[in-house]
């Protein structure tokens, strides 16, 4: 029977699996208006699509097995053509995974810290060459596995609850697999950590410098109001004095001069507010949106170093049940990994919030709504 823990992270998983497939779904419908047809929803989309492969394969056949369910009836009766299937597959979807979060690193790196020409760079073709470099990678990755014709198969782990796990008959190739896919794996790391740290110290010094730009501007407008302000008191006492002299010969009237000044100064203000052009609110959103999506990069990134860490860890020589121990990492920082992504982003977007929740109420009347695009998604 699963402990709690890994009841807890399997209420947590079906929740985050839904909500990736109406994620999908969202991303999918409204796949024609802006900001979701730029060429980073592209790469989320892929990348969506892997995750949601990638949990279904974790869950399926290994997760359900080592709660012992099912294990006698089903998984200790399997083929050994679909345990092998599972195997690769889910070796396969793991690259597929990792090498769309570094593509999607990089499209962010080009947007934020090499923002010239960030569209020519990553225009539709592009993304088509991406997109079939990224899909043909598990294979690629998996082949040797194929053509060596590998056995792996079911089991049993614990006599009493019946779990079982998947094992290899050829431990050397394991031991191959493991190592390669550290390496792998930490060099995308490395890449994705080095982008976001990047993106995040751009963002830094890039709202650092419009506070200051801010702050300058905002002093010389209370300077100049300030300037204006004695300039429109001095005429209006020369004003009244010359108001005073003519009303002793019974021409005009007195009228205080602080009058001037109190409508002149509520004009500056006006001024001053109505300053803040939409420019500078584009800039300011900028800002945030960089700020928040190297946030996002960065949680994404520490998953990704946690499933790097849990393939590490991974034993090859041991037993089936202190290899299962030692999955344990893994399939954590897998489900993590895989489910987080849609959560970051609606989070994060507000137009793709609104999509998701028009997708969710099944409002599709929102399908028509198309607001600017935006540089930053």
């Amino acid at each position: 029977m699963p402990s709690p823990i890994d009841v807890c992270f399997l209420t947590i998983s079906s929740i985050l699996f839904l909500m990736y497939v109406i994620f999908l779904i969202s991303l999918l419908a409204y796949r024609s208006t802006a900001p979701l047809r730029s060429g980073f929803f592209t790469l989320t989309f892929i990348l969506g699509v892997f995750d949601v492969l990638q949990m279904a394969h974790v869950y399926i056949f290994l997760r359900f097995p080592s709660f012992g369910w099912f294990t006698d009836e089903i998984y200790l009766q399997l083929p050994t053509w679909l345990v092998h299937y599972a195997s690769c597959a889910m070796w396969a979807l793991a690259v597929n995974q990792h090498l769309t979060v570094l593509f999607i690193a990089l499209n962010r790196l080009s947007a934020i810290v090499f923002p010239h020409e960030h569209k020519r760079r990553w225009r539709e073709s592009v993304i088509r060459v991406i997109t079939v470099i990224i899909c043909c990678s598990g294979p690629i990755y998996v082949s040797p596995k194929i053509f060596l014709q590998s056995v792996e198969r079911y089991k049993i782990t614990d006599n009493r609850s019946r779990s079982a796990t998947i094992v290899w008959d050829n431990q050397d190739l394991l031991l191959t697999f493991k190592y390669s896919a550290a390496i792998t794996l930490s060099i995308a790391s490395l890449i994705c950590f080095l982008s976001y740290v990047s993106i995040f110290y751009t963002s830094i010094q890039r709202h650092i410098m419009s506070a200051k730009r801010r702050a300058t501007l905002l002093t010389k407008r209370r300077s100049s109001s300030s300037a204006t302000v004695l300039t429109a008191a001095s005429a209006g006492r020369r004003k009244s004095s010359g108001a005073v002299s003519k009303s002793s010969k019974g021409s005009f009237d007195f009228k205080p001069s602080h009058v001037h000044a109190v409508s002149i100064r509520n004009l500056a203000k006006k001024v001053s507010i109505r300053a803040q052009t939409k420019s500078t609110q584009v800039v300011i959103l900028w800002e945030k949106r960089e700020l928040k999506l190297a946030v996002c990069g960065f949680i994404i990134f520490t998953f990704m170093f946690i499933y790097t860490v849990g393939v590490c860890n991974m034993s090859v020589d041991d037993s089936a049940r202190q290899q299962a121990a030692h999955r344990s990492i893994w399939m954590a920082s897998s489900d993590l990994f895989s489910g987080i992504n849609p959560l970051l982003l609606i989070i994060v977007s507000k137009s793709l919030r609104s999509r998701f929740l028009a997708v969710l109420c099944c409002n599709w009347n929102e399908r028509q709504y198309s607001p600017q695009p935006s540089t930053s998604f």
